[in-house]
């Protein structure tokens, strides 16, 4: 081959390598900039990593924006409306004295729910980990981060979660006493923030997060969502009766529950 040819052909070959160093280059930097389809965010330390899961058991990650959405606020609609279902229910059953026993139990939840609060800060990378990320279905655009959330929910789980603990033993043991007036108000705070933090469950379903450090190390199996799902709506039920024990009470002893 004559000496131009073989200047054309190195020419070629360093321009071809050139432009495949560049695709590489850019490829990696889409990868970087945004996170691919079925991915949980892991917290180590103070600094957050992606890690790339499988698409989400539900699949539904790998849907358009617009049917995720869809998904989104069609299950919001779904726990209302199981829940007014489910507050009917038990509304008709106040007049039955065995069932307004329950009483007895609301400081259990209470335990529960303060329980569940200082989980936020002792494994809060955990509840990091499960945080929509700005974008997420297309929608989520909260201002603060995500230890920033953690924080205040884990907060008011422990303030709300111990006000019910105090009003269910006054309730039990004292009936009347001005303590026993936290159940209710506890109660109707703790249901707003159920409803507050149901997104975070919403994400582990549609997107397959996990808590980093305190679960299992793959994405949970939709049955599980699907019986957390019934378990909430029974526990905003509870939540919406003890909540309205103080105005609604039926006209004998229970009226001691009213505000």
């Amino acid at each position: 081959r004559s000496e131009k040819e073989r200047s054309a052909m190195m020419t070629c070959r360093r321009a071809s390598l050139l432009v495949a160093a560049w695709l590489c280059c850019e490829n990696a930097r889409g990868l970087v900039s945004r996170p691919p389809v079925g991915v949980t965010r892991q917290q180590k330390g103070s600094r957050s990593s992606w890690s790339v899961a499988q698409v989400a058991p539900s699949g539904i990650d790998a849907l358009p924006l617009v049917e995720q959405q869809t998904v989104f606020v069609g299950i919001y609609a779904m726990l209302g409306a199981s829940t007014i279902g489910a507050v009917r229910v038990t509304d008709a059953l106040q007049r039955f004295a065995w069932f307004r026993a329950y009483k007895k139990t609301w400081f259990l939840l209470g335990a529960v729910y303060a329980l569940a609060g200082y989980a936020h800060f002792a494994v809060s990378d955990a509840f990091t980990a499960i945080y929509p990320p700005p974008g997420t279905w297309g929608l989520w655009a909260l201002p603060g981060s995500p230890e920033f959330h953690v924080a205040w929910t884990g907060v008011a789980e422990l303030l709300g979660g111990s006000g019910l603990v105090l009003g269910g033993l006054a309730a039990a043991l004292a009936p009347g006493s001005p303590v026993a007036r936290l159940a209710p108000l506890s109660a109707a705070a703790l249901f707003a923030l159920t409803l507050a933090v149901t997104p975070a469950n919403i994400y582990m379903y549609t997107h397959g997060a996990i808590m980093v450090g305190a679960g299992p190390d793959g994405p949970l199996p939709v049955e599980f969502h699907y019986v957390r799902f019934v378990a909430q709506v029974v526990l905003l039920t509870i939540l919406a009766a003890i909540a309205a024990s103080g105005r609604n009470a039926p006209p004998d002893d229970y009226n001691q529950w009213r505000l």
